[in-house]
């Protein structure tokens, strides 16, 4: 006896806790279906969405990408020049200051934002590659590594040939060099620098992409 007295409020809670349903309203099963199909419905238009979105993702990183390279296109590929000398402090010719000039090219790189430069001389090489960055019209070339090949130094230089020192070169290539892009994006122009004795900017035209 004792034991149904414990039992019947158990029963009477899990009764009024229990939904009532009428002959007239749906089934429990029926609702349980429509929340199920509500919630396939809503999961099926998430995952659409997220689809889309997905798929939309590499279009929008192409047309950012597009956007940038487009600013970048002008500055890349191969531009063929040489460093003008316009003077030689202690005195020269201007047929002096021709044979002092050096001829090269520099090549811009999209790939990590590299650049590789070489000027030569009538008795050196001098082969520069690092990184650029770009603002405006203007682009600077930082130096991340020079080798200069100098023929065997100052011993074995013919005296007949013109000759930039080492030193001189290191000093003057290591440094950022800042050229300005023409209007017409077809030739790059250097500020006015000194290597050595020589004073001088570098111009460069584009030669191929």
């Amino acid at each position: 006896m004792r034991r149904r007295w414990l039992e019947l409020p158990i029963l009477a809670i899990q009764q009024r806790t229990l939904p009532s349903f009428d002959r007239n309203s749906p089934s429990p099963g029926s609702y349980l279906t429509d929340l199920s199909l509500g919630g396939e419905r809503f999961g099926s238009d998430a995952a659409r969405r997220l689809k889309l979105v997905v798929l939309a993702l590499p279009i929008l990183a192409v047309l950012v990408g597009c956007n940038r390279n487009k600013d970048l296109m002008p500055f890349l590929g191969k531009w063929s020049g040489s460093f003008v000398v316009s003077e030689i402090q202690g005195g020269g010719t201007d047929k002096d200051m021709k044979r002092e000039s050096l001829k090269g090219y520099v090549q811009v790189y999209a790939t990590n934002r590299s650049y590789k430069m070489e000027m030569e001389g009538e008795q050196e090489t001098i082969d520069i590659s690092g990184s650029w960055t770009i603002k405006g019209n203007r682009i600077t070339l930082t130096p991340g590594k020079i080798v200069i090949d100098d023929q065997g130094g100052v011993d074995k230089r013919d005296p007949n040939k013109k000759f930039i020192l080492s030193d001189e070169a290191q000093a003057a290539y290591g440094r950022p060099l800042i050229l300005s892009e023409s209007p017409d994006k077809k030739s790059f122009t250097g500020l006015l620098i000194t290597i050595g004795k020589l004073v001088g900017t570098h111009r460069f035209v584009k030669d191929s992409f």
